[in-house]
Formats: structure tokens, sequence, C-alpha cells
């Protein structure tokens, strides 16, 4: 047999007993063969249509090229509809896990190992197609079927197979784990390679494993087995611990990283040689990333710091940098730019960087490959402190221009560090000075440098006259400091002098700049001088104090404004004050804040009558002085007082206590007086206004309630104040025993104590006496006293007066004088002080129907109204807040037995309540009152009873109408109101009732003549059982205009004190009409012109016919005069407000919207305090709108004026207005003319 058939039933062989039906298991012949192993080889005719290709083979390939499919024209036609693609879940998968990386390359070889065994270890054997049918089907050879013996033996050949590709070593009981083969170097690297060049590195594999071994390389992975030729002679088995080498020759196709590994398999595993292929790339590297400049103490101010920083290229590639300024990462530079950027905190110029005070010197430049450079920064220091800048850095690769690299961030700071001599404070402040006085002041350097220093000091010329330098050169020591000692001293003329060194002038502030220049330091030390001059000046307002007319006895006052123009405080003192005089609060001694006006009270006490002339004087300790002018005019009061001081005892909240102070006449005419009681007192004088005859004496009762409530009350002194016509405050008044009242000071603070509602308060309570006629009498001569001169009045004393003498010059122009030439005296005033206390009292009361009436200073129960003989029990508890017992009385009451007490008075324990039963049972059909007073050791109550007796009850709805009455709106003539009432019978029987209407009596209005009664109600009479009730219907229709329609409704019960109620209502012809005015009477119809009736002076309305006055300017001829009173009197600095309403009537017919509109108020009317709200109202028809009309006194009367005197005074003003619109509308298009007369009460407080 020849060689070729030979091979060829070799082939046949090798065809039909191998898995894969392949002719060749190992092209290599590096490890024995084995009957299971099966390599998957192309041979040949793979590829030329033949259809020889085993479907093994072609799923490895169609693995490889997955996007590659076989051509059906190139197939033979017998296998164009077969798919040669064979399941791929028993086909050996030798290419699996080749393109894994270096450090996984071991893991990719067992991996590519179990997937050549198929799943679960079952040999590819088991799932490979029939060989008969496959061969049947690809048109080969015949093959018989293998009997279940030869499937057994087939099986039992691969698991042998499987069991051997591995083994186990195990030597002397150690079995080995991990690579047989380590490779030295672990990764084969080909660094910074091109394309096209050819490189080889030689590797050496040891054997590590514990015994001999051996390996065979398996396929080489896709991503190398065009790049990478292994050349090695086999080795065979190797013993432990012996190598043997392997060239890998790596030639490379594109410019591309290759990290892959080469398989290998031994005896005890797969084995993977890592193998990285790296391109030419650039590696760059900034250190340090935050550089500081200088050293590490930093840098003295004026000198420079430099360092450098590393750019450091690890990669084979050329690169361009350029820096420019900004923490922001910034793009690549474009391939040949050569444009700059500049930023807006740096500047660039001469190829340098300058970031602030830190430069860079080289901005730009090349790093060559495997190299580094430095970059130069300077750090020039311009102030103290840290500076931190940051700049960036671009990239570009020259060579490559495609490469993009990443800008890098360096952080650049510097510290500033203080030159050696300097100043602890920049800024030498004087602070606040007095002009014309010494202030010294030192400036301080310091040396902190190695050596001493020679220091001189320089101050502007122009500062020289006021502000000196006792040494302006000195050494300053290493570690020492010295100092350089200023004087100040202001004058007037540092104004003009130093005038460009003036900060505010107003205020008085300056700054001068101070240089101190040190030999051997660049920067000099640098401070200002900063002073504020202020004046010593203290001003009084009055400049001049006039006590005018000072009773004997009694202290008068006067109120002095004290102001510090200066902004320093200033200590005053009035030393040496004359006999009498008296000045608080501190006895003249004080201290005033910078800018502070205070009050001081000036009180003079005269002994004897006549002038005094004195003067006071104020000092300070910076030795100046101010004298304050002063005058008085003593006398003897017409009536004096039994004693001025009361000091009440402790008196309980809803308690009583009473006092009595005897007033005497002196003169031998009659006196009137009047006790002013201040509001809040809680107080009441009886009599406060009498008159006494000459020479005759009166008790005025002073009675005291506190009231519950902790707010303090208006000191009596803002009273005086503004009673007094000369501004002057008396302060006590002395009567016949001569007690002094306490000082202003006391009088002008109430003093409240929070503690269990108790309060302490100090009263001023002035009597004012009415002035009289007397002729003028000379001053009587007065012995001059001890530090005051007394003179009679001169001449030059009038002209020079307060704004007291002339308000009293206008009083006497004023009143009247006789024949004799007799004068008007000024009104005089006494004055008595009451010491009150109130505390919390140790009774209270509480029940149903109790309530409290301060007016009469008791309690009150009403037992309402209680049918006669009928029974009616109230039941009171008196509750004790002492922390003792407290035994109880009560007082007896009528015998009549109207009202009694049930329950004996028991004593009440601490903090307890008694229950106090009284009983209220009426006899007679009338009212019964009656005081029962419950007393303890301290404290008493007393309650007022009160019940009525009657007999029905009757219960009238709303329940108000009685009280006040019923008002039936604004009607026009012809036309009709009407509103219901119900009346409901309360009692336990059935009443009769009787609706009468009674006209009133309405002068100074009389009610026009009419045919019929305004006023009707029905049903007029009527019976009602218990408990049922009748609406009655009133009606008023008015025939004739009129705004005063009045009348009185009686409903009469027998048995029963009639109920009646008052009715108004306000007819009229016009649609638009004013209400709240008063109408002039008598007028059928309101709107009448005036001049139609001349009886309306003769009928007595003053204030519808009142004149205007004099200034105010007024219509000759207007349509109405209306008349508007305030609703009540004021007092200076007080207000009062009256609304009036403008309505728009809508009749049956329809309506029309009113406008009323009012003239400019004239100067007058506004001078003399009135103003309104609105000088035009548009009201739609059917509504209303108000008008306010308020009154402001003013906060002092006038000189003259009698509200000055303490009398009430009337003011009048007039306003013009015009009114339009309505239905029926006013005569004339015009509109109706209409006069307002408005009148106020101003009296004293």
């Amino acid at each position: 047999m020849g060689a070729e058939a030979r091979e060829k039933r070799i082939d046949r062989f090798m065809r039909s007993h191998t898995v894969g039906h392949q002719s060749i298991l190992d092209p290599t012949g590096s490890l024995p063969v084995y009957p299971s192993q099966a390599t998957l080889v192309k041979d040949w005719s793979f590829g030329m249509g033949k259809g020889t290709a085993s479907a093994e083979l072609i799923a490895k390939y169609q693995q490889l090229n997955p996007d590659v499919e076989p051509n059906q024209i190139l197939l033979p036609r017998r296998l164009r509809q077969l798919d040669p693609v064979a399941p791929t879940a028993a086909l050996p998968n030798t290419s699996q896990g080749t393109a894994s990386t270096p450090a996984g390359a071991p893991v990719a070889s067992q991996q590519h190992l179990a997937s050549s065994l198929g799943p679960a270890g079952a040999s590819p054997g088991l799932n490979a197609p029939d060989p008969d049918a496959l061969g049947r089907e690809a048109g080969g050879l015949y093959q018989p079927k293998l009997s279940k013996h030869e499937k057994q033996l087939m099986q039992q050949a691969h698991e042998r197979h499987k069991a051997n590709i591995t083994t186990k070593q195990v030597v002397m009981g150690r079995q080995f784990e991990g690579e047989a083969f380590k490779p030295t170097p672990a990764v084969v690297l080909f660094k910074d390679f091109e394309v096209g060049q050819t490189y080889r590195q030689l590797i050496t594999l040891t054997n590590t494993s514990l015994a001999r071994n051996a390996f065979k390389v398996l396929e080489l992975p896709a991503d190398i087995c065009d790049t990478v030729e292994l050349q090695y002679r086999p080795p065979g088995h190797i013993s432990a611990g012996l190598t043997c080498q392997i060239t890998i020759i790596f030639t490379p196709k594109v410019n591309e990283d290759i990290q892959s590994s080469i398989p290998l398999l031994s005896e005890t595993g797969p084995i993977g040689i890592p193998v990285s292929c790296l391109i030419k790339r650039a590696v760059l590297t900034v250190m340090p990333q935050e550089l500081s400049v200088g050293p590490s103490g930093g840098v003295v101010l004026g000198e420079q710091g430099q360092a450098t920083f590393t750019i450091l290229n690890e990669g084979a590639l050329q690169v361009q940098f350029e820096i420019s300024s900004g923490g922001q990462k910034l793009p690549a530079l474009p391939a040949g730019s050569s444009k700059k950027k500049a930023d807006d905190s740096a500047s660039e110029q001469d190829g340098q960087l300058q970031l602030g005070s830190l430069v860079v010197v080289s901005k730009q430049g090349v790093v060559q490959g495997y190299s580094k450079t430095q970059v130069k920064v300077v750090f020039t220091a311009a102030a103290q402190g840290p500076v931190r800048e940051q700049s960036s850095i671009a990239f570009r690769a020259l060579t490559d221009k495609r490469v993009a690299l990443a800008p890098a961030i360096v952080t650049l700071t510097g510290i500033g560090r203080a030159v050696p001599v300097y100043t602890d404070s920049d800024l030498i402040d004087f602070k606040c000075c007095f002009m014309g006085q010494v202030y010294r002041h030192a400036m301080r350097i310091h040396n902190r440098g190695s050596s001493a220093m020679k220091a001189t000091l320089s101050l502007p010329p122009s500062v020289h006259p006021f502000l000196q330098a006792q040494a302006t050169t000195g050494f300053c020591q290493t570690g020492d400091s010295f100092e350089f000692a200023l004087k100040l001293c202001g004058h007037a003329s540092i104004w003009e002098t130093c005038s460009n060194f003036v900060v505010d002038k107003e205020a008085g502030i300056l700054h001068f700049p101070v240089k101190v220049t040190v030999a051997g330091q660049v920067l000099p030390v640098l401070a200002s001088i900063r002073v504020q001059l202020t004046s010593t000046r203290i001003s009084f307002q009055p400049s001049h104090l006039d006590f005018g007319e000072c009773n004997l006895g009694e202290k008068t006052g006067v109120t002095v404004q004290v102001t510090n123009h200066s902004t320093l405080p200033q200590k005053y003192g009035f030393g040496r004050l004359p006999k009498g005089v008296s000045i608080s609060p501190g006895d003249g001694y004080g201290m005033l804040l910078p800018l502070e006006t205070i009050s001081l009270t000036f009180s003079f006490m005269p002994s004897l009558t006549g002038p005094y002339n004195f003067q006071l004087e104020c000092q300070t300790p910076l030795n100046t002085k101010f004298n304050l002018p002063c005058t008085a005019m003593a006398r003897l009061p017409a009536i004096t007082l039994s004693h001025n001081h009361i000091q009440l005892p402790a008196t309980a909240i809803h308690d009583t206590a009473t006092a009595s102070v005897i007033l005497r006449n002196t003169t031998p005419d009659p006196q009137t007086f009047e006790f002013s009681i201040p509001q809040g007192s809680d107080m009441t004088l009886s009599p406060h206004v009498d008159t006494i005859q000459g020479g005759g004496s009166l008790r005025v009762m002073l009675r005291y309630c506190p009231q519950p409530s902790t707010a303090p009350a208006v000191p009596a002194d803002s009273d005086l104040q503004s009673a007094e016509p000369s501004g002057a405050t008396p302060e006590g008044t002395a009567g016949s025993n001569g007690a002094i009242a306490a000082d202003a000071a006391d009088t002008d603070e109430a003093e409240v104590q929070q503690e269990a509602w108790s309060q302490c308060r100090h009263w001023h309570m002035p009597c004012y006496l009415k002035p009289r006629l007397t002729p003028p009498q000379p001053p009587s001569p007065v012995t001059p006293a001890q530090g005051i001169s007394r003179q009679p009045q001169s001449p030059s004393r009038q002209n020079t007066s307060t704004s007291r003498q002339s308000q009293q010059q206008q009083l006497q122009q004023l009143l009247p004088a006789d024949t004799a030439g007799n004068q008007v005296a000024v009104p005089q005033v006494i004055h008595l002080d009451v010491s009150t206390c109130a505390v919390l009292p140790d009774l209270a009361l509480e029940g149903e129907g109790s309530s409290w009436q301060p007016d009469r200073g008791l309690w009150e129960v009403d037992f309402g109204s209680s049918a006669v003989g009928q029974r009616v029990v109230k039941q009171l508890r008196v509750t004790s807040s002492s922390p003792s017992p407290l035994p109880l009385s009560a007082d007896l009451l009528s015998p009549q037995c109207t009202f009694t007490v049930v329950n004996a008075v028991r004593p009440l324990a601490p903090q307890g309540q008694s229950t106090l039963l009284l009983d209220f049972t009426p006899q007679e059909c009338q009212a019964f009152e009656e005081v029962l007073t419950v007393r303890c050791p301290k404290s008493r109550l007393r309650i007022k009873l009160k019940g009525k007796g009657i007999s029905p009850a009757i219960k009238v709805t709303p329940e108000d109408v009685t009280a006040k009455g019923m008002d039936m709106g604004d009607v026009l003539k012809g036309e009709a109101a009407e509103k219901v009432i119900t009346i409901t019978n309360t009692g336990t029987f059935t009443s009769s009732y009787k609706v009468v209407l009674v006209p009133v009596d309405s002068s100074p209005h009389p009610a026009p003549f009419t045919k019929q009664a305004p006023f009707t109600c029905a049903p007029q009479e009527g019976t009602l059982a218990p408990g049922a009730s009748q609406k009655i219907a009133v009606s008023f229709l008015p025939e004739v205009a009129f705004p005063y329609y009045a009348a009185k409704v009686q409903l009469m019960v027998p048995g029963m004190q009639e109920v009646g109620w008052t009715m108004q209502g306000r007819g009229w012809d016009e649609g638009g009409v004013i209400v709240g005015p008063e109408y002039p009477t008598p007028l059928a119809n309101p709107f009448r012109p005036p001049a139609l009736v001349p009886a309306i002076a003769s009928k007595g309305a003053p204030s519808a016919t009142a004149a205007a006055p004099p200034s105010t300017a007024t219509d000759a001829n207007p349509d109405l005069q209306l008349s508007v009173a305030m609703p009540r009197s004021v007092s200076p600095g007080e207000s009062v407000s009256v609304m009036l309403e403008v309505v728009s009537l809508k009749s049956k017919a329809g309506g029309s919207p009113v406008e009323f509109t009012l003239d400019p108020i004239p100067a007058a009317v506004l001078a003399a305090g009135f103003k309104v709200d609105s000088l035009k109202l548009a009201v739609p028809a059917g509504e209303r709108k108000s008008l306010t009309i308020t009154f402001s006194a003013p906060q002092q009367p006038k000189p003259g004026s009698l509200a000055a005197l303490g009398l009430s005074e009337e003011v009048i003003g007039t306003l013009m207005g015009t009114l339009k619109g309505g239905v029926p509308p006013p005569k004339t298009a015009a509109g109706r003319r209409i006069l307002l007369s408005l009148t106020c009460q101003l009296c004293k407080k």
C-alpha cells in the first residue's frame, strides 16, 4: 500500500472515529493525542463551495464573523436548502474569552476550555448530529448505526477524555492550585508603538507547579491574531522550577491601544499571558496644584517673593502649554492658534501674566516627551493678608492635533506680611473735646524687626497751631515700642485754617493725616487723627424767670427748659441760692447729657409782700458761668385754707374716705372760689364752687372713692400749667397754720404701686378765686432780705414782662373799668394738696343683679318689678381677700320689712366666702330703695337695695322703645312710614289695654296745624290673655313739611303704672335734606327763605339766628340758615365732633341722587378750630351719607379770653353750602344755598 492510500485510510478512520469527524487532532504535536480531543481547523476545501465543511466549523466562523452568511449560489444544489449552521450549544468554542484584558486572561482560558466541553460538562459527541443521518444528507460515505453497546463505549470514552484534559497534581499529599507557568515579565508591554514597525519581546515561562508540567499555545484572540506572532521551540514536559522562552513579535497595523492576552493550556489548567500595546500619548501632571509664593511667613509689604511649579510630561508626545487667569476649565488650544485671551482681573505684557499682585513670568512654553518644565511666579505684597488667585493651563499636542488634552488648574497663594515698624491703630481718636481745652494723646509704633529702626513723624503745616508733637524723631528698638506725644487745643479759627480736613462741620468732626517715615522700610506708617470739637454753652428757656404774683407762705414754681448744646455731658450747679428759692429735682445740681433738654422747676416762696429782683448763677466744672435773672411780686391771698395738705387713710376700692377743709375770707368783700378736681382722681368736693362773705368761712367736704383701675391718673400739674395765665406753676398753699405743700417734683410724679391693686397718689388741686374790680394801689415798701433785692415795680419791668403780664393786660382791656379808674385784678389761685392711697378691699360682693355704682360709691342690687305681696329672694356672696378671719356685721334695715336679711351674718374664714340672703316683699305699687351696710374691721360694703311693686305686667317689644323712643325717620310730605311694636301680657291674669297718643310740646319748635294727626296707632285698645301678644301698627303721615314732629304714646293698663314712649319724625318738601342741625322756627316749610319769616329773632332761637363772625364772608341772602351746636363743651387741647346726615329721599315716584357741596372754609373758621371731613357729598337715591364737623380747641387759650380766666366761652363759625338734586328737586336749578352756623362752648379744664 502506497503512502497516499495510507493517508486516505487514516483520514477515513479519523473522520469516522473522531467527535468532529476531522482527520487532524493536534497540528502542533505539543501534546499527546487523546481519543476524545478534537481541534477544529479549516482545510483547503473550506470556502470552495464543495460543501464538505462540517457544521461545527461553519458555526465557529459564523461566531467570529456574525455578519457573514454563506452564498447560496456557491453551494451545491443538494445543500442549498440545508441549514449549514448546527446548534452551537454542543460545539466547542475555542475563541471565547480571547478579547479579555490581561488581568482576566486566566479566567478567559478557563471559560474557553469549559465552553469546549459543552453544557454541564457533557461531551460534544453526545449532542452531535447522528453520523449516519449527516452522512446521508451530505452525500458522504455510509456510516453504520452504532449499537447500544457501542454508544456506551463511546460515552465512556468521552468521559475519560474529559477527565484527562486537566488533571490534579498531588505531590506528597499536597495538591497544587493556581497557574503552573509564570511569565517574566508578567505583562507583555509594547509602549509608544508606531504603525508599520515590528517589535519583539522575549518572555520566560517558569514552571511553578510541584512536578513536571507541559503547556500548549491555544488559538490567539481575534484582536491580536493579526498583529501578534509567537516564536518558540516546543519544550515538552518541563520539570518544576525550569524555564522556557517565547518570542512575541508585534506588528501594529492601526494606531490604537490593545489590551488582550495569549491563552495557554497546561496539564493543571489554562494560563493567560497579558499583552498591553500602547500608542504614543501625553501624560501631564502639574505639581503642586496649590503653590504658595514666598517664604512660609509671608512677604513683607512692598517686597517680592517667588516660587515655581512644575509641568511633568510622562508621555512621548510633545505638548505646548498656555497659562491664563480664572478657575474655570478652558478647552484645548486649537492647532496653530496664537490668539491670546485676556481676563478682566489679569493683564498680559512681555509674555507675562499679571494676576493681581501675582505675576506668572512665562505664560507659554513647550514640554518635551518624558520631560518637565518649571514656571516661575513672582508675588509683590501690596496689602497685608492672604492673596489667592486661580490660573488655568491649556495643553495642545504638537505632533498629533487630534489629541484632546484636559486643562489643569493651579491655585496661586501668597501672604502679605506687615512691615517691621507699624502702629497698633491707624486711627488716633481724641474723641469729643471741648473747645478751648487742652487734650493729649500718644501715637505708639512697634518694631517687630530684627534691628532698631529710625522713625520720623510729620504733620500737615496748617494744623501746627492746634496740634503739636513733642518729639518728631525717635529710634524704635527691636521688639519694643516708641510713642510720639500729641497735644491738641481747639479754637474757633480751626474751621478756617484747617478747612481741608473738616469732615462734618455741623458735628464738629475733623480728620488730620499723620505719616511716619522709617529708614530701611519701603512703606511708611500712615495714620489719621480724628477729633470732634464741641462748645460748652448751656441755654435756659425762658432766659428770664418771672414768678408773677406769689401768695405769701406758698411756693410758686416756674418750669425752665435747660438745654446742653454740647455733644458731651456737662455737670451744672446753682450755688448760694437766695432765701425762699428752691430748685427741683436735684436741689439745683445735676448733669446734662449731650444735646439733652431737661425741665427744672424753680420755686419761690416769699416771706414779705412786694416786688423781688434777684439773679441765680449756674456754674460748670469747666469754669463757665451763666446768670438767670428772676422777678416776683408777693401778695396776700383773699382766701386762705385751714390746712393745705390732706392725708387720707388707705381706702379700699369701692369704699369711701372723707375729709374737710375750712376756707376763710381775709377781705371784707365777698369772695367766690372754685376748685378744679383732677380727672381720674376719684375725688369729689362739696361744694366745689361757692361764695364766702367778707370775713366769713366755709367748710368744704372732700370725698374719695377709688375705682378698680391700675392706670395712673393724669398729674394735676398739667392742668395747672394750662390754667395759669403766666405759665408759672403754683406748688402749694399756706393757710393760717403756715403749712407748706410738697415740692413740684413730688406733684409731677404719681407713685403707682402695682401690688394688689394699690395706688398711692399725690394730687395738686387748684382753687381759683374770682377776680374783682379793685382800685390801683402803690406797692408797699419791702425791707430787703438777705440775698434778695426787692424794689417797687418800675416801667422797665412792664416793658420786659412775660406772657403772664401781657395776658393780664389783655384781661384788663376786656373787663370794664369804672369812672374812678379801677382795674380788673388778676384772678388768684390757691392750692390744696391731697394724698390718697387705694388698696385692695378685704370684702368683695358677687351675685345676681349686683352692680357697682361709681357715681354714688356703693353697690346696687335691683330686685326688679314684683307683684304686690310677692316675695323675691336674692343670694349674694361676700368674699374675703384677707389672710386672717374677718368678723362681719350688718346695719339694721327699715322696720317696714320691705327689704330683709334672711340669714345671720357670720364671720368669714381667711380667703373664704359667706352667703347673704336678701328678701324683697313689696306692700304697695311703688318703687323702694334702701341702703344695707356690711362691715368688717378694715372695710365695708354699702349695698343699695332697689325694687318695685307692681300689679299687672305688660311687656313692650322692642324692649328699648320705652327707653330710647321711636324714630319714624325722614318722610316726604304726603307719604307714610309705618313701624310695628308688640305688647305681651307677661302676668298671670287677663289685662285690658288702651293706647293713647298725646301731643308733645316741641317749643321752641311748635308743630304746625294739620287737618289730621301725623301719628296714628291701630288698634288703640283691646284685651290680652296671659301670655298673649298683640301687634300695634304705628304710622307717620306728615301733611306739612316740619322737622320736629313728635308725640308720646301712652300704654295704659288698669292697675299698672302707665308705660309710654316718645315718637318723632321728620317731614320734608324736597327729596334732598340735611338731618342733624337745628332748623329755624316757626316754619311750616323748613326750606322757606328766612326773609319771609320776620318773627324768627323774637321766638328765642339764638343758635339759628346767630350772626357769623365779622371776619367770615357769607352770602347776604342764604335760602336757609341752620344751627349746628357741638354736643358738649371742650377744654383747651380737646376736640369734639358732630355728625350731620345728607339724605336722598326716595318717594313712590322714585328718586334721584343728591349732592351737597360746601364752599371753601373761611380762614377765620379754620383759625377758630373748625374743620370738615369732606367738602362734597354725592348721595344716591334712597341712601344717606354723614358729614362730620370737628372743633379742636387750642392747647392754650388766647390771652385775655374768658377761657384763659377759667370761664366758659362760645366759639362761633359759619359755613356756606349748596344742596342740589332729589325728587322733588329744589325750586331753583342752581340748588338751595344753606348757611351752617357752628357754635361750641370752650371752658377751662
